[in-house]
């Protein structure tokens, strides 16, 4: 939140996912991340290494609301991504 990326109305549903797949749990009222949580995120550091950059997902949000008020094609955005989604996925 404090990145500016994310939206208040999925912070639940993002917790709760997190907390279902056990990437975190609950300790008090802070959430700490388990193995699980960490081999995840080195998995996708190391596979999709531009794709979980803090400035990345704050262009895409900025993107996905163009293509949901219609200034934006959603084919476009992503025949542009689609390559480095294919390529994190071979590696």
């Amino acid at each position: 939140e404090k990145e500016g990326i994310g939206r208040p109305s999925t912070y639940a549903a993002t917790i709760a996912t997190l907390v279902g797949r056990v990437y975190v749990k609950k300790v008090n009222s802070v959430l700490a991340p388990t193995f699980t949580g960490f081999a995840v995120v080195q998995y996708l550091e190391r596979s999709f290494p531009d794709l979980v950059q803090i400035a990345f997902t704050s262009k895409m949000e900025d993107e996905l609301d163009q293509i949901a008020t219609g200034q934006a094609d959603w084919l476009e955005y992503l025949k542009a991504h689609a390559p480095q989604l294919q390529l994190g996925l071979l590696v």
